[in-house]
Parts: C-alpha cells; sequence; structure tokens
C-alpha cells in the first residue's frame, strides 16, 4: 500500500468513495412539530446508509409514539 493512503481511499465503488453508514442522532424532549420537521426532513435525505437513532429525555407528550410512527 502506498504511503498515505487511508481505507478510505481503498474503499471505492467504481473509482467513487463508497459511503460510509452514518448514524444520526436526536436527542428530543417534548418534541411536537418540529420534531415531525426533523423527521420528515431525513425522509428527504438522499444519503444512502444512514440510520436515525431518537433519544427521548423523559418526554410527557406524544415524542415516543411521533418516533415509533416512523
Amino acid at each position: 500500500m502506498a504511503s498515505g493512503t487511508t481505507s478510505a481511499d481503498r474503499a471505492t465503488r467504481g473509482g467513487r468513495p463508497a459511503e460510509r453508514r452514518v448514524s444520526v442522532v436526536i436527542p428530543v424532549r417534548n418534541g411536537g412539530a418540529p420534531f415531525d420537521e426533523c423527521l420528515d426532513a431525513l425522509d428527504r435525505v438522499a444519503y444512502g446508509d444512514f440510520e436515525v437513532v431518537v433519544v427521548d429525555d423523559a418526554s410527557t407528550d406524544d415524542t415516543a409514539a411521533r418516533a415509533k410512527a416512523r
């Protein structure tokens, strides 16, 4: 392997860098409509390989139900 070559350089598909799995972490408490907007925006993301992790900080509203509905 050439000096200065990283694993990212080696992980390619057709000469292009391969997508890496990304974790999107959303801390939320009583998120309501802004939480829905956040999740809607993530639905529109073109990046292929990602997961969404919602960390609910003891919400007293329907935040958990909104997250589970996705």
